[in-house]
């Protein structure tokens, strides 16, 4: 109703005009297009966002869609190039949106799920929308004292800070180092709550090595300061692994893959038994699917390499993808016997 008393008055000025269903389209339509010719859809999310945030996020948990274009980079010059001056240690854990008021706060995946509601920690004083990694007890991440884990916090959407500065409702409007500063107001100390640390991008080989070689990290972030949330171009460099596996079977894939690979079953020797680690479904092109689901027994007890963004104690491996050799073909590892492919 508030958005259709947006439209009459945009129309008839101050009186404003009744408008039927299709003169409503069409007035969608026009600003709509408007906005996108002009490239300005941002513009017009925070023209309408203060009652998009307040119910997407507030009462779901999640905004319309994802707000930020991520890219991924294989060096550090990449996202320096691109003008990001900021570095933040990538935590493995689940993207969470955290709506905390009084004491007590309700987190949300991506999808909008309820993941957790209970005490924070926080103090009463505070309330808003926080988006953070949340790290509890799946194989993603790590399980915090209690259960109840840990968010690892990175942004903020709105905030009140209670301290006579009253409530920032357009916190994801402003540029990060602004955001970052409302964080850092914010005592999170004692709480399920920890900020994530930030470097200058000239710092980012040396942080790498520490945080992410030798520290556990995923990978890194690369932000530019002066950019809003909504709109922002993530880089993110994340940590690859490699690990030769035995292929064991072939899966049918569903979808546009009925009647092609959709996985490949593959295994590592353990005591020399064969033991099945990991589902290979990434990293086909769709004439390989075929013929691999077609020729199946000319592949199975093939070694072929895998790579991953994380590898388990157990020998599986995180998101895993075939990999490909110089000539862009798979890399089929046929100088390896299967038995050398050995966990443990």
């Amino acid at each position: 109703m508030a958005f259709e008393a947006h439209l009459r008055h945009m129309v008839g000025g101050k009186r404003g005009v009744d408008l039927n269903d299709v003169q409503k389209g069409f007035v969608l339509f026009g600003i709509f297009a408007y906005f996108r010719i002009f490239n300005i859809d941002k513009c017009f999310f925070v023209w309408y966002g203060g009652g998009m945030i307040k119910e997407r996020v507030v009462e779901k948990g999640r905004l319309s869609g994802r707000v930020q274009k991520y890219v991924n980079v294989e060096e550090h010059g990449e996202a320096y190039d691109r003008y990001a001056d900021v570095v933040e240690v990538k935590y493995d854990g689940w993207w969470a949106r955290c709506v905390f008021e009084e004491g007590e706060v309700r987190i949300y995946s991506r999808q909008g799920q309820l993941k957790y509601e209970g005490r924070s920690g926080l103090d009463c004083k505070y309330s808003g929308v926080i988006v953070g990694e949340y790290l509890v007890g799946t194989q993603r991440a790590t399980s915090g004292e209690g259960g109840l884990g840990k968010v690892m916090v990175f942004d903020v959407l709105e905030i009140d800070l209670h301290n006579g500065t009253g409530i920032e409702r357009e916190a994801y409007a402003l540029p990060w180092n602004e955001r970052r500063g409302l964080l850092e107001e914010v005592e999170f100390e004692g709480s399920m709550f920890e900020l994530v640390p930030t470097f200058p991008i000239e710092e980012a080989e040396e942080v790498w090595e520490r945080e992410v070689e030798n520290g556990g990290g995923e990978g890194l972030i690369y932000k530019r300061s002066d950019e809003a949330y909504v709109g922002a171009v993530i880089y993110r460099k994340k940590q690859v692994f490699t690990m030769d596996y035995v292929v064991m079977g072939v899966e049918e894939g569903g979808g546009r893959n009925v009647g092609k690979l959709g996985a490949l079953v593959c295994g590592l020797y353990v005591d020399g038994e064969l033991v099945k680690k990991v589902r290979v479904g990434g990293g086909f092109t769709d004439a390989e699917r075929q013929d691999i689901w077609n020729e199946d027994r000319k592949y199975i007890g093939r070694v072929i390499e895998v790579k991953g963004w994380q590898l388990f104690e157990s020998g599986a491996m995180r998101h895993p993808n075939a990999v490909r050799g110089v000539d862009g073909l798979l890399k089929w590892r046929d100088d390896k016997v299967p038995e050398e492919c050995v966990w443990g």
